[in-house]
C-alpha cells in the first residue's frame, strides 16, 4: 500500500512538471512569436535562432536586447563589418546577443562556422600565379547620385513595380498636442533634423537642403491610448508607436501611420521588471 501510494505521488510530481514546462513552452513561444514580428523575421532558421536566444536568455533578457535593438535602429543602425551596408533589424538583434550575452550561453544559441580550408604553401601559390594570366581589371561604374534617381525611376513602367506584402514603421519619440475625435486620438511627430544615419557605400546622398523633415499623421484608438496616456505626460519618457503606414492624398508632405501597437519606453522597463519578479 504504501509503495502504490509512493509511486502516485510521483506520478503526479511528474504531471505537475509536464504542466510547467508546457506552460514556460508556451510562454517562450509568445514572445520569440512577439520579437521575430518586430524583428520582421519570417524565414524558419531565424525564428528558432530567436526562440533559442528567448530559452536560454529569459523572456525579460530577450526583450531587452530587442528594445536595445530598437534604440539601436532610431540611433542610424550598425554597419556591416565591411562597411558596404547597415544590418538588417534582426542583424542587429543577433549581433547584440551575439556580442554582449555570456558566451557559454551563446555558444548554444548560434551555429558554429564552418572551419576554412588552409591555405596552400607560398611556392605552390607562387607557381600558380606565374602561369595564371592576370585578369582584366574592370573600369569602376560611375557613382548614383540623387540628381540620377529621377531619369532611373522614369525606366520603370507601372506594370513592372514591384509588390509589397506588408508594411511596418516604428516611430520613437514625443507627440505632439493630442486630439481626440470620437474613439481616436490624433497627434503629430515630426522628424526634427534632415541629417541622414550612415548609409551603405554606394547609395546617393542627397544634400540636406534637398531634403525636408519628415512629418507624421499618428493615429491611435482610445483604448490603447489610455494606456499610456498617463506615462507620456512624463517628459523624460518618449512613446513608441508601432504600425502601418500610408501616404495620404490630401496631405502630400505628411506620411499617415495607423498605430497597431502604442507603449513608452518607461512602461517596457516596468513590464520586464513585472515579470521578472514573477
Amino acid at each position: 500500500m504504501s509503495e502504490r501510494k509512493t509511486t502516485a505521488e510521483m506520478e503526479v510530481e511528474r504531471m505537475d512538471e509536464d504542466e510547467r514546462q508546457r506552460v514556460l513552452h508556451e510562454q517562450r513561444g509568445e514572445v520569440a512569436t512577439r520579437i521575430a514580428e518586430q524583428l520582421g523575421e519570417t524565414e524558419e532558421e531565424p525564428r528558432k535562432t530567436i526562440y533559442k536566444i528567448v530559452k536560454k536568455l529569459g523572456t525579460d533578457e530577450a526583450l531587452r536586447f530587442m528594445q536595445k535593438t530598437l534604440e539601436v535602429e532610431a540611433a542610424g543602425g550598425i554597419m556591416v563589418p565591411d562597411q558596404s551596408r547597415r544590418r538588417t533589424i534582426g542583424g542587429v538583434f543577433f549581433y547584440l546577443v551575439k556580442t554582449e550575452a555570456p558566451p557559454e550561453i551563446t555558444k548554444h544559441i548560434f551555429r558554429k562556422k564552418i572551419p576554412i580550408k588552409k591555405a596552400k604553401p607560398q611556392k605552390e601559390q607562387a607557381a600558380k600565379a606565374a602561369t595564371t594570366p592576370a585578369p582584366e581589371v574592370a573600369s569602376p561604374a560611375p557613382p548614383f547620385t540623387w540628381a540620377d534617381r529621377i531619369a532611373v525611376l522614369a525606366e520603370i513602367p507601372n506594370e513592372e513595380r514591384g509588390e509589397v506584402r506588408s508594411v511596418k514603421i516604428t516611430l520613437i519619440g514625443r507627440p505632439g498636442r493630442i486630439v481626440e475625435r470620437g474613439q481616436c486620438i490624433i497627434t503629430t511627430m515630426q522628424q526634427q533634423t534632415t541629417k541622414l544615419p550612415p548609409l551603405p557605400k554606394g547609395l546617393p546622398i542627397p544634400a540636406p537642403d534637398q531634403i525636408e523633415p519628415t512629418l507624421f499623421a499618428v493615429y491611435i484608438a482610445v483604448k490603447q491610448w489610455n494606456k499610456v496616456a498617463e506615462a507620456i505626460n512624463d517628459p523624460e519618457d518618449v512613446l513608441i508607436v508601432e504600425g502601418i503606414q500610408l501616404l495620404d492624398k490630401k496631405l502630400p508632405n505628411a506620411i499617415a501611420v495607423f498605430a497597431s501597437n502604442v507603449t513608452t519606453k518607461k512602461l517596457q522597463a516596468t513590464q520586464r521588471q513585472t515579470q521578472s519578479q514573477k
